[in-house]
């Protein structure tokens, strides 16, 4: 969910800049009077310290030969201008990829790596072109990759591994027959191949992009990590829906009336904390109602939970009665995130809810058994689960098997990418080939049908940006191919869909 949660916080800091001012200068302020430093204060204070003070400088970096800078192409130019300081006095030798330049949202520079021999004196650059992780087929597809962007990266992966399985690009019709292929791979995998769920990596460009995949595993028991982001059951409007069911399942769980309560107006902890006494003494849930009906409280609270109750054999039908009543609050808690992306988990709950005939089963088996918690799993145990994770949290993880979800049009490079323009794009590209090169046997990517498209993925100069539009045949082989009807309907050569976006 990385991209869309910066597209809205970039979209509301501009919206509300008045008001994120004052706030910066209140916190200058606090930090002043109270002589604190935060991180960025400390390298600005001592990069600007070493650029302004000759003597001071000289002195520093006397004391180092030798300095060695790690993924400099994160670098950001407050930890450039820091290093400039150290150039002429000692050697650097910095180790990065700038092809793995992703991070631009926190600030990382790619021309600071790309560029390094032109900005700093009398250096060289070196390539390391050998690969240890990945077979040459993989790295085929990532070489082509970069080979097609207007930016020379001077680099040809080669694989010490040698041969191995090319890489598959698998046509589904949605998310969800996407989330079964991948967990019906993963359980195949594991009882046939002798692929432990661990040999598994499961990336998207969104944390949102994941809940489908998310939700197939909860259903099918395979257990995972999520990277990047909360799992789908320990996400707070989850458990504040949750909570709801829970009560009517058990009118004596304190913890989710305390919870539940303290989602409404004028109810804060030590209210909830008097009210929930008062819930878990009660003889009964009617009575328990009955006794909230009687306090000067907003009457939704008990309305929820007597309009849910009838619902109790089919929990689906619950989870969608209780959004119902409790959308307009829900809208005044989350405010945007509700409608954006908070709103949609719940598809993926009542599927996994539909698998059960009551809200026990339910919260049984989804809710307290703690296998399904991605927090579960032991780090020293990681053959146990499966890795589910933004690209942008995987860069240091590999995989056996690696499925990239959703390389469509829309996704690589996006909407939003190609309004910004070039640099933008070609960090999208970057974001691809850091998701493809954490394959180390297979590569499975996974690309939604089209129908009823138009001409092309373009600007307003129609240029076409798709990344895969022209993928060699060679490259990669085909799974889940149309069928004639699909065909008629579908702009589809190989790999080279196209659709219309309506841009501007």
């Amino acid at each position: 969910m990385w991209q869309y949660e910066q597209q809205e916080t970039e979209e509301y800091i501009e919206n509300n800049e008045n008001v994120f001012k004052e706030i910066m200068r209140d916190y200058i302020a606090y930090k002043k009077k109270n002589k604190l430093f935060d991180y960025d204060d400390l390298l600005y204070i001592t990069a600007n310290g070493l650029a302004q003070n000759e003597e001071a400088r000289k002195f520093i970096s006397s004391k180092y030969e030798h300095i060695l800078v790690d993924e400099f192409q994160d670098t950001n130019p407050l930890q450039y201008q820091l290093l400039e300081s150290f150039y002429h006095n000692c050697h650097l030798f910095c180790v990065g990829d700038d092809a793995q330049s992703i991070y631009a949202f926190r600030g990382a520079d790619f021309k600071s790596m790309h560029n390094f021999t032109n900005i700093v004196p009398d250096s060289a650059k070196l390539y390391l072109n050998t690969n240890y992780r990945s077979t040459q087929e993989i790295l085929d597809i990532s070489n082509w990759l970069l080979e097609q962007s207007p930016i020379e990266y001077g680099k040809h992966l080669k694989a010490y591994r040698g041969q191995g399985l090319k890489p598959v690009m698998e046509y589904v019709y949605d998310e969800y027959s996407e989330a079964n292929s991948v967990t019906d791979k993963i359980l195949l995998y594991f009882m046939n191949k002798n692929i432990d769920y661990s040999g598994h990596m499961v990336l998207s460009r969104t944390l949102s992009g994941l809940r489908q995949v998310e939700g197939a595993c909860v259903r099918k028991k395979i257990p995972y990590k999520l990277y990047g982001g909360s799992s789908l059951m320990k996400s707070r409007h989850i458990r504040d829906v949750v909570s709801v069911m829970r009560i009517i399942a058990n009118y004596k769980d304190g913890l989710a009336w305390n919870r539940y309560l303290q989602l409404w107006n004028k109810i804060g902890p030590a209210t909830a904390a008097v009210l929930t006494e008062s819930m878990i003494n009660a003889d009964n849930l009617g009575q328990a109602l009955d006794i909230l009906k009687a306090k000067n409280i907003d009457k939704k609270i008990w309305e929820v939970l007597e309009s849910a109750f009838p619902y109790s054999s089919s929990p689906s039908e619950m989870i969608n009665q209780i959004l119902l009543l409790m959308d307009l609050r829900f809208s005044e808690i989350y405010k945007e995130e509700w409608i954006n992306w908070r709103k949609q988990d719940f598809i993926v709950l009542e599927e996994i809810a539909s698998s059960t005939t009551s809200i026990t089963e339910f919260i049984t088996e989804y809710i307290l058994d703690p296998a399904l918690e991605s927090s579960f799993i032991d780090a020293d145990k990681p053959k146990e689960c499966v890795i589910l994770s933004t690209i942008h949290s995987a860069k240091g993880l590999e995989a056996d098997v690696c499925h990239l979800l959703n390389v469509t049009p829309y996704s690589y490079p996006s909407k939003r990418a190609i309004k910004e323009g070039e640099e933008s794009i070609e960090e999208e590209r970057r974001c691809l080939y850091v998701a493809l090169t954490r394959a180390k046997n297979e590569l499975i990517l996974y690309s939604r049908y089209f129908t009823n498209v138009g001409s092309g993925m373009a600007d307003s100069t129609g240029k076409s940006h798709y990344f895969l539009n022209e993928l060699p045949d060679e490259v990669y082989s085909i799974n889940g191919m149309l069928s004639e009807k699909d065909k008629e309907n579908t702009v589809y050569k190989g790999s080279k869909i196209s659709v219309d976006i309506d841009l501007f």
